[in-house]
């Protein structure tokens, strides 16, 4: 590059930088941003102008920081602008039907989503918010319940605990992109709903990039999100109305052995990994009227620093579970439940339906057998949306932790077997599952065995949600789909893993 072309880039750059200073409301982000400037620290400024932080079928998904690299409260301002331009443009009466939002318990969650809610609030649209940390399912779920326009959540990556702090970098004569970056490295993202409950594709994504690039200066300063005291706070805040309605229609759908639940004697150690499913995971339990779980006391309650676990990926298997397993063993708890998805948020009403489920998985010298058990049902795997799974093997030294494939033979069984006991008479060949293209295809030939139709599509729960919504309107009983990453879905009350 040319001195001319990288004299002009740096003026472009500090162009958008101080642009940003004028609007971004929170004095951190704005700070940071101003620091740079005065140290005229060009790298660190390209770093955060250079590239403006994509809208995707995602979402949007990057580090906190100052800069439109970058997430932070002006973009999340100019992104629900745009958003509500295209909502309001392409729904119709999509203000009165409204937007549900929801989010994690990381750092600043709530923030980006209070933000969110005030741009729409202000633009007109009817509010459905989730005054208390919400599992990503109930957003969808929400849509469909309360026929909304649209849903966004705010929620983060699995990164390791300490990439997980909102600290803001201390003063230095000439700042250090390194420094900028460990300062303030949580991720996170804001994913998208359209009104089928499905996450958005093409073209949607294309067109809501092209409303925010309209709409970045602010329309006015936004005064913080509240409840509105003229309005009856249960049409906004619909945590416990969405939740309550959710948890009731799984246990008349899927408990099929309700009576016997209580009297169960198995087990069951379960770890939140710090993240938001207890509240949720304790209603599901009395939903179907089990026992109470052995929780993971250290990993119980939201902690966005993640105190106890270096990388809460479920796929780390068991270096994520550790604590889980020694709470077990101490239990003399055969099974563990861990839900802490990649993006974690938390599908909670599939793990539960194998509580029900008539078969044990085992493994014994390398080969992978299924076993039909007892109608007591003494070892039962339990499953969730990135759900980690582990089993005491019959020597009670080792645990046997499952991936997704294993878990998705299990769960597509369990689905097919127990509508076709509900449903004796319905057509075979109208029911429907559905893959990725890279995971297993077993349940390709499990759908030919039976003569159910399958389906397979792009890797992510955007293409799958979408597919199922279509099969339905084309006539079929949508079961269960299933991705490799942990990932799974039964039946139509959510159309997201």
């Amino acid at each position: 590059m040319s001195e001319e072309k990288k004299g002009e880039q740096t003026t472009g750059i500090e162009t958008l930088a101080k642009q940003y200073v004028a609007w971004e409301p929170h004095e951190p982000f704005r700070k940071q941003v101003e620091t740079a400037l005065s140290a005229k620290d060009s790298a660190l400024l390209v770093q955060m102008f250079g590239k403006r932080i994509a809208f995707g079928t995602a979402g949007l998904r990057a580090k906190m920081a100052g800069g439109y690299a970058y997430m932070n409260d002006l973009v999340i301002i100019q992104t629900s602008q745009g958003l509500c331009k295209y909502v309001d443009k392409h729904i119709t009466n999509g203000k009165k039907k409204g937007v549900i939002i929801g989010y994690d318990g990381r750092h600043n969650s709530k923030r980006f989503a209070e933000i969110a809610a005030t741009v729409f609030k202000d633009y007109g649209f009817h509010i459905y918010f989730f005054n208390r940390y919400a599992a990503t399912p109930l957003v969808p779920v929400g849509i469909l319940q309360l026929k909304c326009a649209c849903g966004i959540v705010v929620t983060a990556s699995h990164n390791p605990k300490d990439d997980n702090g909102f600290k803001v970098a201390k003063k230095q004569n000439k700042t250090n992109p390194k420094n900028c970056q460990s300062a303030l490295r949580i991720h996170n993202i804001t994913k998208v709903y359209w009104e089928n409950g499905a996450q958005i594709i093409p073209p949607h994504d294309e067109g809501i990039a092209a409303c925010i690039e309209e709409n970045l200066k602010p329309w006015k300063h936004y005064e913080p999100f509240a409840l509105d005291k003229d309005t009856d706070q249960k049409e906004i805040d619909i945590t416990e109305r969405v939740g309550d309605a959710y948890f009731s229609e799984i246990a008349s759908r899927y408990c099929y052995h309700k009576d016997e639940n209580k009297d169960t004697k198995l087990k069951v150690t379960y770890t939140a990994m710090h993240g938001v499913g207890t509240h949720w995971i304790t209603k599901a339990y009395k939903a179907f009227d089990l026992p109470d779980f052995i929780p993971v006391k250290e990993q119980i309650d939201p902690d966005p620093d993640f105190s106890t676990v270096k990388f809460p990926n479920p796929e780390e298997g068991a270096g994520a579970l550790s604590l889980a397993i020694k709470t077990a063993d101490a239990n003399d708890s055969p099974l563990i439940i861990g839900i802490f998805k990649k993006f974690f948020l938390y599908l909670l009403y599939a793990y539960i339906y194998l509580y029900n489920f008539f078969f044990v998985y085992y493994v014994n010298a390398g080969q992978k057998k299924i076993y039909k058990q007892t109608k007591k049902k003494k070892a039962n795997d339990p499953d969730a949306d990135r759900l980690a799974i582990a089993e005491k093997m019959k020597n009670k030294k080792e645990w046997k932790i499952f991936n997704g494939n294993e878990i998705a033979i299990l769960l597509s069984d369990w689905a097919f077997v127990n509508y076709m006991k509900r449903h004796p008479k319905a057509d075979v060949s109208k029911l429907v599952m559905i893959a990725s293209t890279v995971s297993s295809k077993y349940l390709q030939s499990y759908a030919t065995k039976n003569g159910f139709h399958f389906e397979d599509t792009l890797t992510g729960f955007k293409w799958m949600g979408n597919k199922a919504v279509d099969m339905i309107h084309d006539g079929y009983v949508f079961l269960f789909a299933f991705e490799v990453e942990i990932g799974f879905l039964i039946g139509d009350l959510s159309f997201d893993k």
